[in-house]
């Protein structure tokens, strides 16, 4: 397995209040950026230890960066609908330019696009696992004593009829 460079912060790297200069910040950024991309998850205990921070400041640097990357989602968001709105304007003005090879390269692009947006929106953060650590892959399956778990709070319609009586 590739182990990812995590650099650990040196006490010159931090202003005399405690926090990180700016220019550690953003390499620190960047380093936390590409684990995430790299393995799929954040785990905040051991992003703290690697790299000499507390957890609040790891959190406050892993929301900075998710908040990055809806900006940037939202910039290519905007991009395409820009597109596809001069695209409506241009078929109006000139539908004689359109022929069928550029209609089928239109439609293999707004495919892509969608594909991608839809890619996107399977793979948002949120599915909590134990010792501070989230997930971003959905795709897998649930460990057993998740399974009993779910099963002890949601039990099956026949049995809460038993239990009942």
């Amino acid at each position: 397995m590739e182990t990812l460079p995590l650099s650990y912060i040196k006490l010159e790297e931090k202003d005399g209040s405690g926090h990180l200069l700016p220019e550690v910040r953003e390499r620190v950024m960047g380093e936390i950026s590409d684990y995430i991309r790299k393995t799929g998850r954040v785990n905040y205990s051991f992003l703290s230890e690697k790299l000499g921070l507390n957890q609040r400041t790891v959190r406050d640097i892993v929301s900075d960066i998710t908040e990055e990357w809806r900006i940037e989602d939202q910039f290519s968001i905007q991009l395409e609908i820009m597109w596809l709105e001069n695209l409506m304007r241009e078929v109006e003005i000139h539908p004689e330019e359109f022929t069928p090879q550029r209609i089928a390269l239109i439609s293999l692009k707004t495919g892509i696009f969608d594909k991608v947006r839809n890619l996107k929106n399977l793979m948002t953060p949120g599915i909590a696992v134990h010792k501070e650590v989230i997930d971003y892959h959905i795709f897998g399956q649930l460990k057993p004593a998740t399974l009993e778990a779910l099963a002890r709070k949601w039990p099956k319609p026949e049995n809460q009829q038993e239990a009942q009586q």
